[in-house]
């Protein structure tokens, strides 16, 4: 079997860099041939991150597999799958406000992309009512940025902004699930990022009367672990990285309180910085980085950024929240006060609490993940001979 890692659909590659290396992980290990590509392949695997908002990527997909029909398509899916009654998307853990923004917007891409199927009645109709709410809200906003010295203005704007923020990235991720929606049909399997991926999914498949042969959560293995490397030259602190919600700043102004209300003020030392592949790794970076979900409502763990941490970042990676739905919460301290900066501060200063730590956490997730891959790249092997 020879993988095809096909990378083109990505105008940039910094979002995928962390399941391009699990992936290469997972199969040079196993001595199967893998190359990361811009070019489809029929004599291989070929192996897509989904991401397909450009009408040009949909159809060269398309026009491979109806040209190739016998070579395997596998799709990594890497967002969660969002039911919003009349309309699916990726990531919407917003009840009201996102949702009926999507209804609105749908039937507009839709219209606009002459690539797309059109939009049926009922999500025109549905958008003409949402409409209503929407061309109001807009309308405010404008008077807002008009008199922007009026008594609570900034406050407002800084309200309208956010909103603004979110029904952008809600649109974009409205644009690449109707892409999905054009390529799925033509998968012959899924690997999913995370097993929250998969009710979704699977609900999906259902409402299109589809069946897939292939769907298995691919787990990051921890083959780059180096025991002598991990904490070596790190200084006491916090660091937290990925997007930077108001959420997040809250979770870490929050255990910094509680560190500096017990005078451990080595742990008031903290490094913020959004998502950057260029951050360097000889930067005075903290020993420990922090992990809250995004919002209070967010529903998944980060595997990936959990990965980051411990193998790239070489820090011990801390949760807020504990949510059961992937091994690799495993090697995280979970928040829990107090006690638990005393054992943090254990770990990075006495060797026998961070082999400890390793040991008990490390070792056992990394035996845990070659076992669940090396099962389903058997099925892989069987698929592609079929």
């Amino acid at each position: 079997m020879r993988i095809n890692l096909y990378v083109q659909n990505h105008i940039s590659q910094i979002g995928i860099e962390d399941f391009y290396e699990i992936l290469k992980d997972i199969f040079i290990s196993r001595g199967i041939e893998f190359e990361k590509t811009d070019r489809l392949d029929p004599d291989a695997t070929n192996i897509v991150i989904e991401e397909f908002s450009s009408s040009y990527e949909i159809h060269y997909l398309q026009d491979f597999k109806r040209s190739h029909p016998k070579s395997k398509l596998i799709i990594v899916l890497t967002e969660f799958f969002s039911d919003q009654k009349l309309s699916y998307s990726f990531n919407v853990f917003s009840r009201l406000l996102v949702p009926s923004y999507l209804l609105c917007c749908r039937p507009l891409i839709l219209f606009k992309r002459k690539d797309l199927p059109a939009a049926r009645v009922h999500e025109y109709a549905c958008a003409s009512l949402l409409a209503l709410i929407w061309i109001p809200l807009i309308f405010v906003g404008k008077l807002i940025s008009l008199f922007g010295r009026l008594p609570l203005a900034s406050v407002l704007k800084r309200l309208v902004d956010e909103m603004q923020h979110k029904l952008s990235v809600a649109a974009y991720m409205q644009t690449r699930f109707i892409g999905f929606e054009q390529i799925f049909s033509f998968a012959d399997g899924f690997l999913l990022a995370h097993e929250g991926i998969r009710p979704g999914l699977e609900k999906f498949l259902c409402t299109r009367k589809t069946k897939i042969q292939f769907s298995e959560l691919f787990l990051p293995e921890m083959l780059k672990f180096d025991e002598d490397k991990f904490l070596l030259n790190k200084k006491v602190g916090f660091e937290i990285t990925g997007t930077i919600t108001r959420y997040r700043k809250q979770q870490l102004n929050k255990v910094t309180k509680m560190a500096r209300d017990h005078s451990l003020l080595e742990l008031t030392r903290h490094f913020v910085k959004s998502f950057n592949s260029k951050i360097g790794k000889n930067e005075n970076r903290p020993a420990f980085s922090l992990h809250p979900p995004q919002t209070s409502r967010w529903s998944f763990s980060s595997p990936t950024r959990i990965y980051r941490a411990a193998i790239k970042d070489r820090n011990v990676p801390v949760v807020t929240k504990i949510f059961s739905d992937h091994p690799i919460e495993n090697i995280c301290i979970e928040y829990d006060g107090l006690e638990t900066l005393h054992q943090l501060l254990s770990i990075h200063r006495e060797k026998q609490s961070r082999d400890q730590y390793i040991a008990s956490k490390i070792l056992p997730y990394q035996q845990k993940a070659q076992l669940e891959n090396s099962k389903w790249i058997e099925k892989l092997e069987m698929l592609v001979k079929l």
